[in-house]
């Protein structure tokens, strides 16, 4: 009697308006899971598709299951956009290194803060540290109160978080 080989699991993604479509091209497999790197998964379909509301890096795995064996595949799957900044809300002077997440797929670009009717706030160095993180280090020297929108373009990537930062009087509370 030949014993039933164990599975190869695979899979490829197709990523369409927010929505990555995973086709599974597992072989010998009974059973599969999928986990789509953000705390969801799927145990049901085949061929799923999943929603990725918020920007970022995630790691997807397909478990494929039979009588012989398991085997898992995980591809990494960039979500393009901007997430956050943190901190968010800063003094309007002085040295601030902010974090920026999100899913970033370029190495370089421009960074830029907006306010209408302002000049734009444009940091000192900007350093792209991998797919899901960006740094930045700003100087405020009495920078406009409020909110300040962020914008990141490179090549053709192009997105604005409304209001990321927001620029506040320095505590003078603590000034001795």
């Amino acid at each position: 009697e030949n014993p039933e080989p164990v599975p190869q699991s695979e899979f490829v993604t197709r990523f369409e308006g927010g929505v990555a479509y995973f086709e599974n091209k597992s072989v010998n497999d009974d059973t599969h899971k999928w986990n789509f790197g953000d705390g969801q998964t799927d145990l049901v379909r085949h061929n799923p598709s999943h929603a990725y509301p918020v920007p970022g890096y995630y790691n997807v795995c397909l478990i494929a299951t039979n009588g012989c064996g398991t085997d898992t595949t995980c591809h990494p799957l960039l979500v393009a956009g901007i997430e956050k900044v943190s901190p968010r809300r800063l003094a309007n002077s002085g040295y601030h290194l902010l974090k920026i997440t999100g899913g970033f797929p370029f190495t370089s670009g421009t960074v830029k803060f907006i306010k209408g009717g302002q000049a734009d706030i444009v940091p000192d160095t900007v350093i792209f540290r991998n797919p899901g993180l960006i740094q930045a280090n700003l100087k405020l020297n009495q920078a406009p109160l409020g909110d300040w929108d962020l914008v990141i373009i490179s090549g053709g990537f192009n997105d604005t978080l409304f209001n990321a930062i927001t620029l506040e009087l320095p505590d003078t509370a603590q000034i001795e």
